[in-house]
């Protein structure tokens, strides 16, 4: 894709909100985070001089200059999180401002590095890789600089967390008070992360292809999203006390809000704090775009299980085929 023609993309009429889904209209495009008010978004965009976007419901999208991955975004939409080249071309921890400027972290160790999540304190969560190929999850901000964790080696088993020595001074009782949950080491690495839950809630089985994945839920746990299958066979989920988990597309038609028919949603990657919103990427006459799905008003998502599911929740849906296209996660 040209300059011009990621310009022209971006200076399009913005998308509308129609029966509680909304397409951004940004072929190529994968979001991958939402602000808290589910108002905001970021994501990647294949093909663009920028490589990233940040879309503001009311003012479009706008390019992340240099983005290699665009993972996080601050719950007020201000910041971005993610990665960029360097003068090296090493990938390199990178955060964009308001005005999408990119500033990227240095004196990490290795020669790769991705920003995951950021606060609107401007307080920045990642990886590292260093030589021997250890993680090391790191918290940088602007006045305290770079604070450093060993984490656990990527050959280690999956879940093994070892979050050992401190590769700098640890923080101390009143520092470590200060540190948003969502960016503490242990929430950065990928292996060890945990997300709310529903307490008491079990999540049961669902008759969905493996690999069953969550990745992102709202602030009480009580709605999860991700995807189940592989390939083409991807497919967006969601998960609820009481309708457990099914596919995305089917969720949202039981409580009123129909995905076009020239959609299929392959992941669901973030919601918003409160369970309103539900944002992820799919394919539209075959190629990648980003969608936002709204609930109703009517709707609430609680961490209450005590309603069983309507016949139409629990139908199961026919397969659709993905066309051959790579998917990343």
């Amino acid at each position: 894709m040209s300059l011009r023609l990621a310009i022209a993309l971006l200076l399009s009429p913005l998308p509308a909100m129609a029966e509680g889904f909304l397409a951004l209209d940004l072929p190529g495009s994968q979001l991958t985070a939402l602000a808290d008010d589910g108002r905001s978004a970021a994501g990647s965009l294949a093909g663009s001089a920028g490589g990233g976007f940040r879309w503001r419901q009311g003012h479009g999208a706008q390019t992340l200059p240099h983005a290699v991955s665009v993972r996080g975004i601050s719950p007020s939409g201000r910041y971005v999180a993610g990665s960029s080249l360097d003068e090296n071309a090493d990938e390199v921890a990178t955060w964009w401002d308001a005005a999408a400027d990119a500033h990227r972290i240095a004196g990490l160790p290795g020669a790769h590095s991705i920003g995951r999540t950021i606060d609107d304190t401007g307080q920045l969560g990642g990886i590292a890789h260093d030589r021997d190929d250890r993680r090391i999850a790191f918290s940088w901000t602007a006045a305290g600089g770079l604070q450093a964790y060993e984490s656990a080696p990527t050959s280690a088993p999956a879940g093994e967390a070892a979050q050992a020595s401190s590769l700098s001074e640890p923080l101390t009782s009143a520092e470590e008070n200060t540190v948003d949950s969502r960016v503490r080491a242990a929430d950065i690495d990928e292996d060890v992360r945990t997300l709310p839950r529903c307490p008491g809630v079990a999540e049961g089985s669902a008759e969905l292809p493996a690999p069953l994945e969550f990745v992102a839920a709202s602030r009480d746990g009580a709605l999860r999203v991700g995807h189940a299958g592989s390939s083409r066979q991807r497919r967006a989920v969601v998960w609820t006390a009481r309708e457990g988990t099914q596919r995305l597309d089917v969720f949202l038609a039981a409580h009123g809000v129909e995905v076009p028919r020239d959609w299929t949603l392959v992941a669901a990657t973030a919601v918003d704090a409160d369970a309103r919103r539900i944002g992820g990427y799919g394919l539209r006459q075959h190629r990648f775009d980003s969608f936002i799905a709204e609930l109703p008003a009517s709707v609430r998502i609680l961490c209450d299980s005590s309603t069983p599911p309507t016949a139409s929740q629990r139908r199961k849906p026919t397969d659709q085929s993905i066309p051959s296209q790579e998917i990343t996660p």
